[in-house]
């Protein structure tokens, strides 16, 4: 798989979450247009209409254009078209970017959700590119993003940030279960690339019941 299909497959299963996030650009309609295009395969729409809304932010010295919410989805996106369009070290210091704008200040579940997907997306990337240097990237983005799942409590209550006994504890129909399920995966895939293969494949191979699950819900 490319690395951008990848990255672009995981950053639309954050769509769900648009409806009740806060802080969205604007009033969230330029954001949704923007989602709406990237699903049409509109890139150079969605790209200038994400960049226009964070210069906007600039312009009229809006904290959301250098911390936030807002800010920090836009990037989000716009990494992912820059992945798309195979720009992959442009993407990864903007989904870096993104993170550290989403963890400034008080991380809520909407910031929270968001950074660990830009992580996910960010690691998943370097796994696909696996380049000399990738794959211990790739495993410490995934460490944070591991870490932010237990501290914000997405991970459902009792979650341990170590990667032997990381627990997706979240109810079976949460809405924060398809990305815990990615990030599980992708913890797993890092693991079997850089230490455990055998023990990678009997985790995923554990995992399988509950996408089964998932699929039928």
């Amino acid at each position: 798989m490319h690395a951008g299909d990848a990255t672009l497959t995981g950053s639309l299963a954050l769509s769900a979450q648009l409806a009740s996030d806060v802080g969205a650009i604007g009033s969230g309609a330029a954001y949704l247009r923007a989602q709406v295009l990237i699903w049409l395969g509109r890139y150079d729409e969605a790209r200038a209409l994400l960049e226009d809304a964070l210069a906007e932010l600039e312009l009229a010295n809006d904290p959301r254009a250098s911390s936030g919410v807002a800010s920090g989805q836009a990037l989000s996106l716009l990494a992912v078209l820059d992945a798309t369009e195979g720009m992959l070290e442009r993407a990864i210091q903007r989904w870096d970017s993104a993170v550290q704008r989403l963890r400034e200040g008080s991380v809520d579940a909407s910031s929270a959700r968001w950074a660990v997907g830009s992580l996910c997306d960010a690691a998943e990337a370097l796994l696909d590119r696996d380049g000399p240097a990738d794959i211990s990237a790739a495993a410490a983005r995934l460490a944070t993003a591991r870490a932010l799942c237990a501290g914000s409590g997405l991970a459902g209550a009792g979650a341990a940030a170590s990667m032997s006994s990381f627990a997706l504890n979240a109810p079976e129909d949460g809405e924060d279960r398809p990305l815990l399920l990615r990030l599980r995966l992708l913890l797993d895939r890092a693991r079997g690339v850089t230490s455990d293969l055998d023990g990678a494949v009997h985790a995923i191979e554990a995992l399988l019941p509950q996408l089964a699950g998932r699929r039928r819900s």
